[in-house]
């Protein structure tokens, strides 16, 4: 899994996470180690008999934020050859945001990944953080089997979205913009996207080279706060539900 880090960090080792020092805590705040965090997560997916693959890791300059993703692969999952499903781990020791565990996706041909809020556990860095942290990790773990088909049918149904016509795309974007998904100044970037898509994969006309052209333009955008404007883009795009009339390429 490949995480965009240069705007807000930079990649390294899980050595260099190891080293990460954890500010002290206080009575009302009980910041997390980063790796003992990734650690325990990826430690109770291997145990539930799953793959991990493609471990990566980035801090930011000060070591005070920290995202961890890897592959995510079972037997019983079903074979998808335009996807891989993935899995992270953000913390926050500087009081930006709360210690996440989410699941989303990344696209084989290239470096887009979308992150579904609704396959996200999050919990504050208060008191019991730590224990309530390791009680949702279980309980999400066994909605894995879940949580991965229900990725796969958002992006089927993307797929059968129709994008076919011009203005309707057109108006899908102004309409993300109002609903501050999209700024403003960034259209022509996402249309570049849509009207020249990088790959083969994404010239169909449908919702998911649609929703495609937005990550495409979102990579290198700090991935510690994609999980929100991905799942508002993917509400947001379901709603034009328009059926794909065909799936054939512009």
């Amino acid at each position: 899994m490949t995480i965009m880090a240069h705007t807000w960090g930079e990649y390294c080792t899980e050595d260099h996470v190891q080293g990460a020092p954890t500010p002290e805590a206080t009575d009302t705040w009980k910041p997390v180690n980063h790796h003992q965090a990734y650690t325990f997560f990826r430690d109770i997916l291997t145990r539930g008999g799953y793959k991990i693959s493609n471990e990566t890791h980035a801090l930011s300059k000060d070591k005070l934020r920290y995202l961890g993703g890897f592959v995510v692969e079972h037997d019983d999952f079903e074979d998808t050859p335009d996807y891989r499903f993935t899995a992270a781990i953000m913390n926050s020791n500087n009081k930006a945001f709360p210690l996440k565990a989410a699941f989303g996706t990344n696209v084989f041909v290239c470096d887009n990944m979308a992150w579904q809020a609704e396959h996200t556990f999050a919990r504050r860095h208060t008191r019991n953080v730590w224990e309530d942290f390791q009680v949702g990790c279980w309980r999400i773990s066994a909605t894995l089997p879940g949580i991965h088909q229900d990725l796969l049918n958002n992006i089927d149904s993307l797929k059968n979205q129709d994008f076919s016509s011009r203005t309707m795309v057109h108006d899908c974007v102004v309409e993300s913009c109002k609903q501050n998904i999209l700024p403003w100044r960034d259209i022509p970037h996402v249309l570049d996207h849509w009207n020249t898509p990088e790959h083969d994969e994404f010239k169909p006309r449908n919702g998911n080279s649609l929703f495609n052209a937005y990550t495409s333009h979102w990579r290198g955008a700090n991935p510690l706060t994609l999980s929100g404007r991905t799942q508002k883009l993917m509400s947001h795009i379901s709603k034009w539900e328009t059926p794909c009339q065909s799936s054939m390429p512009i």
